[in-house]
């Protein structure tokens, strides 16, 4: 499968100004080690933990419940908000909206991930999309507001 920026650029709904960090989200270890270059993994981590923020954001805005005597107070505890966070950022999740935005495919992987057909694994799904998160956080320098735009569409939640 080719790369092709335009349409991926267009499933995100966000538009790289540096499309060398959009290939390098979709570039996995193995290609790098065959090909030398980057790869996502750093990406992925950056992007866990923006996914985290973005996500913690939303809930304690939706189950804000005001300020009360200057102290936050939330319609759920914090047990429930975190199996709700939980529900959001699962692998199963992550790697269905992958599936579904059909993303999988411009993977860019070694010979011997594209023999054992990698992108169809869950856990390189996930991968993927939490790389396009932190690849997104990069090359926006660090923009909540873009990031979040980009994450609700890539969860599909608003």
């Amino acid at each position: 499968m080719e790369f092709d920026i335009d349409k991926i650029e267009e499933i995100l709904g966000y538009t790289f100004k540096n499309k060398e960090l959009l290939k390098q989200s979709f570039t996995r270890r193995s290609y790098s080690v065959e090909n030398s270059g980057e790869n996502n993994e750093v990406l992925e981590f950056i992007g866990d933990n923006v996914l985290d923020m973005v996500v913690v954001k939303n809930l304690t805005g939706v189950f804000d419940s005001g300020i009360s005597q200057g102290q936050f107070k939330s319609l759920y505890n914090e047990n429930a908000l975190t199996e709700l966070k939980k529900k959001l950022v699962e692998r199963k999740k992550l790697a269905r909206r992958i599936e579904e935005l059909d993303l999988a495919k411009y993977l860019i992987m070694g010979k011997g991930e594209i023999k054992n057909n990698a992108q169809e694994e869950d856990s390189v799904k996930e991968d993927l999309f939490e790389a396009i998160v932190g690849g997104v956080a990069l090359d926006t320098a660090w923009d909540f507001c873009k990031i979040e735009k980009v994450v609700k569409n890539l969860l599909s939640i608003n």
